[in-house]
Protein backbone atom coordinates (compact mmCIF):
# COMPACT_ATOMS: atom_id res chain seq x y z
CA UNK A 1 0.00 0.00 0.00
CA UNK A 2 1.42 3.40 -0.95
CA UNK A 3 2.09 5.97 1.74
CA UNK A 4 0.88 9.57 1.44
CA UNK A 5 3.25 11.92 -0.40
CA UNK A 6 3.96 13.91 2.78
CA UNK A 7 5.28 10.82 4.56
CA UNK A 8 7.67 9.99 1.70
CA UNK A 9 9.10 13.51 1.34
CA UNK A 10 12.01 14.57 3.48
CA UNK A 11 11.29 17.43 5.86
CA UNK A 12 12.76 20.77 4.76
CA UNK A 13 14.41 21.48 8.12
CA UNK A 14 16.36 19.36 10.57
CA UNK A 15 14.79 21.07 13.58
CA UNK A 16 12.15 23.58 14.61
CA UNK A 17 14.96 25.96 15.53
CA UNK A 18 16.23 25.90 11.93
CA UNK A 19 12.72 26.41 10.55
CA UNK A 20 12.01 29.37 12.84
CA UNK A 21 15.40 30.95 12.13
CA UNK A 22 14.72 30.64 8.39
CA UNK A 23 11.21 32.11 8.64
CA UNK A 24 12.12 35.10 10.78
CA UNK A 25 15.25 35.89 8.79
CA UNK A 26 13.89 35.32 5.29
CA UNK A 27 14.32 38.43 3.17
CA UNK A 28 11.02 39.00 1.39
CA UNK A 29 12.61 41.49 -1.00
CA UNK A 30 15.05 39.11 -2.60
CA UNK A 31 14.82 38.43 -6.29
CA UNK A 32 15.22 35.28 -8.27
CA UNK A 33 18.66 35.03 -9.91
CA UNK A 34 18.85 34.97 -13.69
CA UNK A 35 19.59 31.65 -15.41
CA UNK A 36 23.10 32.88 -16.27
CA UNK A 37 23.76 33.78 -12.63
CA UNK A 38 22.63 30.30 -11.55
CA UNK A 39 25.02 28.65 -13.99
CA UNK A 40 27.93 30.83 -12.93
CA UNK A 41 27.58 30.24 -9.21
CA UNK A 42 27.36 26.46 -9.46
CA UNK A 43 25.68 24.40 -6.76
CA UNK A 44 25.23 26.41 -3.57
CA UNK A 45 22.82 25.83 -0.74
CA UNK A 46 20.70 22.94 0.39
CA UNK A 47 18.99 22.35 -2.94
CA UNK A 48 15.55 22.49 -1.33
CA UNK A 49 14.44 25.47 -3.39
CA UNK A 50 13.83 27.88 -0.52
CA UNK A 51 14.38 31.04 -2.55
CA UNK A 52 12.01 33.40 -4.27
CA UNK A 53 8.31 32.64 -4.07
CA UNK A 54 8.85 29.12 -2.69
CA UNK A 55 10.96 30.47 0.14
CA UNK A 56 8.47 33.23 0.88
CA UNK A 57 5.63 30.71 0.97
CA UNK A 58 7.55 28.42 3.34
CA UNK A 59 8.51 31.34 5.60
CA UNK A 60 4.87 32.47 5.61
CA UNK A 61 3.66 28.99 6.52
CA UNK A 62 6.09 28.80 9.46
CA UNK A 63 5.17 32.31 10.63
CA UNK A 64 1.50 31.30 10.45
CA UNK A 65 2.27 28.52 12.93
CA UNK A 66 3.93 31.09 15.21
CA UNK A 67 0.94 33.42 14.84
CA UNK A 68 -1.33 30.77 16.42
CA UNK A 69 0.68 30.84 19.67
CA UNK A 70 -0.13 33.03 22.64
CA UNK A 71 1.02 36.65 22.78
CA UNK A 72 4.02 36.04 25.04
CA UNK A 73 5.09 32.92 23.16
CA UNK A 74 5.00 34.77 19.81
CA UNK A 75 7.01 37.59 21.34
CA UNK A 76 9.60 35.20 22.80
CA UNK A 77 10.20 33.56 19.41
CA UNK A 78 10.35 36.91 17.62
CA UNK A 79 12.80 38.26 20.22
CA UNK A 80 15.01 35.20 19.75
CA UNK A 81 14.99 34.93 15.94
CA UNK A 82 13.97 38.20 14.29
CA UNK A 83 16.49 40.57 12.72
CA UNK A 84 14.11 43.44 11.97
CA UNK A 85 14.50 46.17 14.60
CA UNK A 86 10.79 46.99 14.70
CA UNK A 87 9.86 43.37 15.30
CA UNK A 88 12.55 43.01 17.98
CA UNK A 89 11.44 46.18 19.77
CA UNK A 90 7.78 45.13 19.78
CA UNK A 91 8.62 41.60 20.96
CA UNK A 92 10.88 42.75 23.77
CA UNK A 93 8.37 45.40 24.80
CA UNK A 94 5.64 42.73 25.00
CA UNK A 95 7.85 40.56 27.23
CA UNK A 96 8.27 43.31 29.81
CA UNK A 97 4.79 42.46 31.12
CA UNK A 98 5.50 38.85 32.19
CA UNK A 99 8.93 39.90 33.47
CA UNK A 100 7.46 42.60 35.71
CA UNK A 101 4.66 40.28 36.83
CA UNK A 102 7.24 37.69 37.89
CA UNK A 103 8.80 40.21 40.25
CA UNK A 104 5.56 40.42 42.20
CA UNK A 105 4.15 43.42 43.96
CA UNK A 106 6.08 46.58 44.62
CA UNK A 107 7.53 49.36 42.58
CA UNK A 108 9.82 48.22 39.75
CA UNK A 109 11.51 50.48 37.27
CA UNK A 110 10.33 49.63 33.78
CA UNK A 111 13.66 50.59 32.24
CA UNK A 112 15.51 48.20 34.54
CA UNK A 113 13.19 45.34 33.55
CA UNK A 114 13.47 46.36 29.88
CA UNK A 115 17.28 46.21 30.09
CA UNK A 116 17.10 42.74 31.65
CA UNK A 117 14.72 41.50 28.93
CA UNK A 118 17.15 42.79 26.31
CA UNK A 119 20.03 41.10 28.15
CA UNK A 120 18.18 37.78 28.12
CA UNK A 121 17.82 37.99 24.35
CA UNK A 122 21.43 38.80 23.64
CA UNK A 123 22.03 42.50 24.26
CA UNK A 124 25.48 43.25 25.67
CA UNK A 125 24.30 44.68 28.99
CA UNK A 126 25.96 44.24 32.38
CA UNK A 127 23.89 44.05 35.54
CA UNK A 128 26.40 46.26 37.31
CA UNK A 129 25.89 49.01 34.72
CA UNK A 130 22.10 48.76 34.97
CA UNK A 131 22.26 48.95 38.76
CA UNK A 132 24.47 52.03 38.68
CA UNK A 133 22.43 53.81 36.01
CA UNK A 134 19.15 53.33 37.89
CA UNK A 135 20.50 53.50 41.44
CA UNK A 136 19.44 50.00 42.37
CA UNK A 137 21.33 47.85 44.85
CA UNK A 138 23.40 45.24 42.99
CA UNK A 139 22.08 42.41 45.20
CA UNK A 140 18.50 43.43 44.37
CA UNK A 141 19.50 43.60 40.72
CA UNK A 142 20.94 40.07 40.84
CA UNK A 143 17.81 38.72 42.54
CA UNK A 144 15.59 40.37 39.94
CA UNK A 145 17.77 39.08 37.10
CA UNK A 146 17.48 35.51 38.39
CA UNK A 147 13.66 35.76 38.53
CA UNK A 148 13.31 37.46 35.14
CA UNK A 149 15.74 35.08 33.43
CA UNK A 150 13.79 32.05 34.71
CA UNK A 151 10.46 33.55 33.66
CA UNK A 152 11.62 34.43 30.15
CA UNK A 153 13.33 31.06 29.78
CA UNK A 154 10.09 29.31 30.73
CA UNK A 155 8.06 31.38 28.24
CA UNK A 156 10.61 30.72 25.49
CA UNK A 157 10.71 26.97 26.19
CA UNK A 158 6.93 26.77 26.15
CA UNK A 159 6.88 28.64 22.83
CA UNK A 160 9.53 26.39 21.27
CA UNK A 161 7.70 23.25 22.45
CA UNK A 162 4.39 24.39 20.95
CA UNK A 163 6.00 25.54 17.69
CA UNK A 164 8.05 22.35 17.39
CA UNK A 165 4.98 20.17 17.89
CA UNK A 166 3.03 22.09 15.24
CA UNK A 167 5.92 22.07 12.74
CA UNK A 168 6.54 18.35 13.24
CA UNK A 169 2.87 17.59 12.77
CA UNK A 170 2.85 19.52 9.49
CA UNK A 171 6.02 17.75 8.28
CA UNK A 172 8.20 20.86 8.07
CA UNK A 173 10.88 19.50 10.41
CA UNK A 174 12.03 16.20 11.86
Amino acid sequence: MAQPASAEADPLFASAYDALAFAFRFNHQQYSPTPMARLMRGHIGSGKGLVGIDGAAQAGFILCVVERLGEWEKAALAARFALDRKVLFKARDTLITPAMAALGTGVHKRRVVDAMVQKHFGAKVKLKDIAEAHQVNKNTMTDHWRIIRKTLHDVECRAMDKAEAALRESGVCL
